[in-house]
């Protein structure tokens, strides 16, 4: 998951996404990226750059999300 708080919503999904993957029977290990500084959300994989749950490199998500 990469994110940066460009909206205060993107916290809040983190935390959510994080607890789910964390009770989640299929063994998730996930990995979280905060974007500090504009040049990697230039470079982040999505054109929105401020949140992206990705899985092998493919975007999952570039909204966020809750549970």
């Amino acid at each position: 998951m990469i994110y940066a708080d460009q909206c205060p919503w993107n916290e809040k999904s983190v935390n959510d996404v994080r607890e789910a993957a964390a009770a989640s029977e299929h063994g998730i290990d996930l990995n979280i990226v905060k974007l500090v500084h504009s040049k990697e959300a230039r470079n982040a994989p999505s054109g929105f750059g401020v949140f992206s749950l990705l899985l092998n490199g493919k975007i999952l998500e570039d909204n966020y999300i809750s549970k």
